[in-house]
């Protein structure tokens, strides 16, 4: 597909009308289930130290407990999602800001890039 600069959408646009709301939305939703998991793990998350018996004495041995394993895992999961819309919010104003300074030339592009700026008409799933 083949764009000028100056016949650009919206969404090739620094902070293209279409694509911060739906990134910010989706960095709420797991800002907010980070810390929904994050409180349910702190919870129920345990620490022992215990006295292993070895020749000659004995050596501390720390036991970790994580916790309810869905929330720790929901915990995991919801931090790298926020590090994921993070980056690529970034990447999306990056990227338009670059091809808004490119004046008259003829870009192709290719099909993720299309879809990267819903250049063909659907949302992109995320």
């Amino acid at each position: 597909m083949d764009v000028s600069a100056p016949q650009q959408p919206d969404s090739l646009r620094p902070h293209g009308a279409r694509e911060d709301p739906l990134r910010l939305a989706s960095l709420e939703f797991w800002e907010k289930a980070l810390e929904q998991a994050t409180k349910r793990v702190e919870a129920t998350a345990s620490v022992q130290v215990r006295r292993v018996s070895i020749t000659g004495g004995w050596r501390p041995d720390v036991v970790v407990d994580y916790g309810d394993p869905a929330a720790y895992s929901r915990m995991g999961e919801a931090g790298r999602k926020i590090q994921e819309h993070r980056a690529a919010m970034e990447r999306f104003v990056s990227d338009a800001a670059l091809y808004g300074t490119q004046g008259d030339r003829i870009y192709d592009l290719d099909a993720e890039d299309v879809a990267h700026f819903r250049l063909n008409g659907r949302e992109r799933e995320e």
